[in-house]
């Protein structure tokens, strides 16, 4: 079966996002960055795939395309050494089973936006390592809108020794699903961020048949304003976020790309916006076609890992590998319902209905991912869902902080 010839992207539409400027009373400026808004291009011209249409081209190995793959790649087995606790057990899918209480304590983000319409067949994956920081506020911004998605988080042994009872309870009462991995072992310790896609792509590949839409969303240092999942995220979507920079202006984003690619040129990268590999969403089927991709890297079949996850998705992205394998996903931008805010400022009021809208945009995002980066914002996420227990461990901590406090 042929797949849908818009899966991952809408008709290429320009869009202009706005140069906001603003001025400060000691007279310098603070100069926003110039998009041309195309959804970002996939890759230069001459990068391009002969043929990118149908943007999402199950075709050229699977024969079948329904409500989730088939003949995706198989899980590397090197699995079985990644952690001490082998969690994917027979008796898994019954423990996948969650209720949200009543006595989960909510936080004040009650709007209910019209489109939004989660299900128990959504799903919010996401791991718990060496932290449990901001976890109560992100378990309970998420279910202060009313969200129904199921949500998995793989726990290391590190995280589960910093766990108070009362976080336990809570995260219990707010319906999250832990599943615990124990330690990461050698060599996999070195790279957990990147060891752990190993188990997103194993429970994902077993248990396609109980999700629809997914969203992969860093749990450190995220804030949910209203529920995530509205009818923009259908069954022909693959999207990731984008920081509000560019490679010429972070030598984070630009050394991780050095590191992985072979042909790095840094005239290529210089004026790009990175893509950000903390929030990623979008259908089962994009998700499995993704992962299908990546585990047919030598790097990632192999584990012979040299940078961060994140380098390695802008390298595939802007060189057009994504895109040679047949997946065009596309990009969410400042404005848009999910996004990533590092490099951004925030409006200093929230809107009419409580809402935090960013600089230089007139929409309400649903999630602000990297909220400690802006601190207006992360105060006010203090104000919108105040503490349990303890504060210090209730918030992200603020860091490369792009709008500071007045």
């Amino acid at each position: 079966m042929q797949p849908p010839s818009s899966f991952l992207s809408a008709p290429w539409k320009k869009i202009q996002f706005f140069i906001f400027v603003m001025t400060l009373a000691s007279g310098s400026a603070l100069v926003f960055f110039l998009y041309q808004r195309s959804l970002l291009s996939t890759m230069d011209k001459e990068h391009s795939p002969r043929n990118p249409d149908p943007v999402f081209n199950i075709s050229m190995r699977h024969k079948a395309f329904e409500n989730y793959l088939t003949n995706i790649v198989e899980v590397p087995k090197y699995i079985v050494n990644v952690s001490s606790i082998q969690w994917n057990t027979t008796d898994l899918e019954s423990k996948l089973v969650f209720s949200v209480s009543s006595e989960c304590p909510l936080c004040n983000n009650h709007y209910k936006h019209p489109k939004s319409n989660s299900n128990s067949r959504d799903l919010v994956l996401t791991c718990m390592l060496g932290y449990t920081r901001n976890a109560l506020t992100w378990i309970r911004s998420l279910r202060s809108t009313g969200c129904k998605a199921a949500v998995v988080v793989f726990l290391d042994s590190k995280a589960r020794q910093v766990m108070t009872p009362s976080e336990k309870i809570i995260f219990e009462k707010c319906g999250m699903i832990l599943i615990d991995i124990g330690d990461f072992l050698p060599p996999y310790n070195q790279h957990v961020f990147e060891a752990r896609h190993i188990f997103f792509f194993a429970f994902l590949r077993r248990f396609q048949h109980l999700y629809d839409r997914i969203l992969l969303l860093d749990l450190a240092d995220s804030f949910i304003q209203y529920d995530p999942f509205t009818d923009e995220i259908t069954n022909t979507t693959f999207q990731t976020t984008t920081e509000i920079v560019t490679f010429e202006t972070c030598p984070v984003n630009t050394k991780w790309v050095v590191d992985c690619d072979p042909e790095y040129d840094a005239s290529f990268y210089a004026k790009k916006v990175p893509l950000n590999l903390g929030f990623i969403f979008g259908s089962i089927g994009g998700f499995m076609y993704y992962y299908d991709f990546i585990y047919r890297q030598k790097d990632w079949a192999e584990f012979d890992i040299h940078t961060i996850d994140q380098g390695y998705q802008n390298y595939y992205y802007y060189r057009g590998l994504f895109a040679n394998h047949g997946l065009h996903l596309t990009a969410t931008l400042p404005g848009d319902t999910l996004v990533s805010v590092r490099g951004g400022r925030v409006r200093m009021e929230p809107n009419s209905d409580g809402l935090w809208v960013l600089e230089g945009t007139n929409r309400p995002s649903a999630v602000y991912h990297q909220y400690n980066r802006i601190c207006p914002l992360w105060k006010g996420v203090q104000e919108v869902c105040p503490p349990i227990g303890e504060k210090e461990q209730s918030f992200a901590l603020l860091k490369e902080i792009s709008h500071p406090c007045e």
